[in-house]
């Protein structure tokens, strides 16, 4: 009788231990996937809240970018989990609401996005990673004071972020 309690105590034990250390895994292969970013330019004089729309209607709202800034829009794993997405632009003082079209983005994906004066159309190029003087990731030397990071442009190119 006394045996098969410290069995059976043994066993409590060490099946919360299995479940308990399987969560642990889980949760920490998630956190270390690099989320897609996007750096969003809007060129117009009104606020852009930006979207992703995945699966049909299910939309979620990833940033809001001022007039005349770029901003670096992260968006998260659980959305790129779901297929393609189509980046949506609803503009406060306007009734247009311009889109990318549906496109493939993965984890750890870069995007430059730019919205022109017009409202139109949104474009959406690539990031090419490039090679630029000063700039400590690409090519081991120190940053110019004041500079946190480079950022892509809407062309291809890096300027400082500060």
């Amino acid at each position: 009788m006394r045996k098969s309690r410290v069995w059976t105590r043994m066993a409590i034990a060490s099946l919360l231990g299995v479940v308990g250390a399987c969560g642990l895994m889980k949760r920490g292969t998630a956190q270390q996937l690099p989320p897609a970013v996007l750096y969003f330019t809007n060129e117009t004089l009104d606020q852009a809240d930006v979207y992703a729309i995945t699966s049909g209607t299910q939309s979620t709202r990833i940033g809001t970018v001022m007039s005349g800034r770029t901003d670096t829009l992260r968006v998260p794993n659980s959305i790129l989990g779901r297929g393609d997405i189509n980046v949506v632009v609803h503009l406060v003082a306007r009734s247009v609401r311009p889109s990318t079209g549906t496109f493939s983005l993965h984890s750890g994906d870069q995007y430059a996005i730019r919205l022109p004066a017009d409202a139109r159309a949104l474009v959406l190029l690539p990031v090419r990673e490039k090679r630029m003087r000063g700039c400590a990731p690409h090519c081991g030397r120190a940053l110019p004071h004041g500079v946190s990071t480079f950022r892509p442009t809407w062309w291809g190119g890096r300027e400082c972020a500060r």
